[in-house]
C-alpha cells in the first residue's frame, strides 16, 4: 500500500503494508525501538497502530525516540507509533510502514462501506506464515489442499478457490 503522511511541515507518501499483529513474530523479528503489535490490536474498535521503517524514522521524525507512542496523522487517521524496525528489515521489499490491521473495521472515513474482508474476488490477501515444528512442507501443502477443498464446498466451485501455493519464503523471495 502507499500512504500518506501528513500534519507536519511536508505530507510524504510512504510504503507499507496492512498486517495482522503476529507478522513480526512470524518472520521472528523484533523491534530496534519500542515494540511491535500485542494480539488485541487485531480487534475490531482497537485504535490504529503503527510500526515505522527505520529510514522512515531517520527521514521524517529525526530519529527521535520520542515517537514511540505519539499518534500521527496516517491517510487522514491518527495513528500510534508503537516501535521502529531495524534498519536491514524491510518486507515486503520496500516496506518502510506497518499497520495493524482491524479488518472487521472501515479502513478509512472517506471509504465507510469499504470492507475487504467479506470479498472472495479481489485477492488482496497475502500469507507468510511459519511450519510448526516438525511439519514438513508436504504436511503443509496437503493441509492447504484441505483448506481450499473446504473453499470450494462451501462457496461453489470457481476460479477463486483454484489452489493455494505453499512456498518457501526464501525461496518465493
Amino acid at each position: 500500500h502507499s500512504f500518506n503522511l501528513t500534519g507536519q511541515d511536508r505530507p510524504e507518501r510512504a510504503t507499507g503494508s496492512v498486517v495482522t499483529t503476529d507478522f513480526f513474530a512470524a518472520l521472528g523479528v523484533q523491534a530496534q525501538l519500542g515494540r511491535t503489535f500485542d494480539p488485541e490490536q487485531d480487534r475490531p474498535g482497537s485504535a490504529r497502530r503503527a510500526i515505522l521503517g527505520y529510514q522512515l524514522w531517520q527521514r521524517r521524525y529525526g530519529a527521535d525516540p520520542a515517537i514511540l507512542g505519539r499518534a500521527v496523522n496516517i491517510d487522514g487517521e491518527p495513528v500510534t507509533i508503537l516501535g521502529v524496525m531495524s534498519p536491514r528489515f524491510e518486507f515486503p521489499a520496500g516496506g518502510e510502514l506497518w499497520l495493524s490491521a482491524r479488518f472487521a473495521l472501515p479502513e478509512h472515513e472517506l471509504r465507510p462501506n469499504d470492507d475487504p474482508s467479506h470479498d472472495r474476488g479481489t485477492h488482496f490477501l497475502n500469507v507468510v506464515g511459519r511450519l510448526k515444528p516438525g511439519t514438513t512442507l508436504a504436511q503443509a501443502r496437503a493441509e492447504a489442499n484441505t483448506i481450499i477443498a473446504r473453499a470450494k464446498k462451501q462457496f461453489g466451485d470457481d476460479e477463486e478457490f483454484s489452489g493455494a501455493a505453499v512456498i518457501p519464503l526464501r525461496e518465493d523471495l
